[in-house]
């Protein structure tokens, strides 16, 4: 007997529950109690499309990633670029016709510690950030001066852009450089930065 008592109860509360569980969601920020059981238990896909903004409009852009032998891991848009290798340096090459061969960025190991780095780029001033957990910052060249924001200058649209990104190793340290030209910064600039954000330090085949 007191285990129908036992069951009944838990049936009552199980009704009230779905009885008054779109208050109970309400209260927790959802719609309706069935949508939030659901997304609390669904595990979500991992998303193999990621999306950025070029001049305010949002893009999706489809990546593929590669695991290069000097100890890295890094996702590219491989219907615009070419990956090559030379005397340990990888190159991020232009593969369109028009450009064709043009390096828009290069990845290397050097052995120089990052300290290092930063203490040569004291007078720039420099700001650290993260990229997938490591050390990191960049300094920006136009026309192959130091690009200082305090200056009003003004550059042609065909100037020429280099961003050199230094992340931290733990025998050294990862020089990424960027190149591409003024008009383009606001366009393709922010297309090869994301993929450099995509760029994280693994074992070394």
């Amino acid at each position: 007997m007191k285990g129908k008592n036992l069951i009944f109860k838990v049936a009552g509360i199980i009704i009230v529950i779905f009885l008054f569980g779109n208050v109970i969601s309400l209260a927790f920020g959802g719609t309706n109690i069935y949508t939030m059981i659901y997304e609390h238990f669904n595990v979500p896909e991992e998303e193999k499309v990621t999306y950025i903004y070029i001049e305010g409009m949002k893009e999706n852009v489809d990546y593929i990633g590669v695991k290069s032998s000097i100890g890295y891991e890094i996702q590219y848009d491989e219907e615009v670029l070419n990956l090559s290798r030379e005397n340990e340096k990888d190159f991020y090459r232009a593969s369109i016709d028009e450009i064709k061969d043009k390096v828009y960025f290069s990845i290397e190991f050097l052995e120089t510690s990052y300290e290092d780095f930063k203490l040569e780029n004291k007078n720039n001033d420099i700001e650290e950030f993260y990229i997938n957990g490591q050390r990191a910052f960049n300094v920006n060249f136009i026309d192959g001066d130091f690009f200082d924001e305090t200056k009003n200058t003004t550059w042609d649209w065909d100037s020429d852009v280099k961003t050199l990104w230094y992340i931290d190793a733990k025998e050294g340290t990862y020089l990424i450089e960027e190149h591409y030209f003024m008009e383009a910064a606001e366009g393709w600039g922010v297309r090869l930065a994301q993929m450099i954000n995509t760029f994280k330090i693994v074992e070394k085949i």
